[in-house]
């Protein structure tokens, strides 16, 4: 049932939270590196074709909530949209524990794939950076650094 798995989700999320404060925010949002843009509007990447297809997408839009909020609505929002992915997860962003945080999913059968979702606010806008890949794939260094391009930005 999908309620009992957004209620784990709000848990963990709790976690997370108090794990992470303060602010984030990126300037230009940026794919990873040598990856295929999709479209016109330079807000999505590809890499590779078929099965072993990789993408990255960021997102910007106006929030008013905090991390909590904001990891709550993507986390609610990646189990709806992709029914078959089980949460595993959410951690303080490693490059920028006090700044973002990064929700895990991954998916078997059909659904084999692991998806990543990076997030954090700044002055009223939410950043969302979503990379997803197949199961058996390791981490993209490319999607890594631009995670971490779009996400940690510490203003002094």
């Amino acid at each position: 049932m999908i309620l009992p798995r957004l209620r784990a989700v709000a848990v963990a999320l709790v976690a997370l939270v108090l794990a992470t404060s303060g602010c984030g925010h990126s300037a230009r949002p940026s794919g990873p590196a040598g990856w295929q843009p999709e479209g016109t509007g330079g807000l999505r990447w590809s890499f590779g074709t078929g099965a072993e297809s990789q993408t990255f997408r960021i997102e910007s839009r106006p929030f008013d909530g905090g991390l909590h909020e904001l990891a709550s609505e993507e986390a609610a929002a990646v189990i709806l949209h992709h029914p078959g992915l089980r949460y595993v997860g959410s951690i303080p962003f490693p490059p920028c524990p006090g700044e973002a945080g990064l929700l895990r999913f991954v998916g078997h059968g059909a659904s084999a794939q692991r998806i990543e979702v990076g997030f954090t606010v700044w002055q009223g806008t939410a950043t969302i950076a979503t990379y997803a890949r197949p199961l058996h794939a390791s981490v993209s260094r490319e999607a890594w650094n631009a995670l971490r391009a779009d996400l940690c930005h510490t203003v002094a």
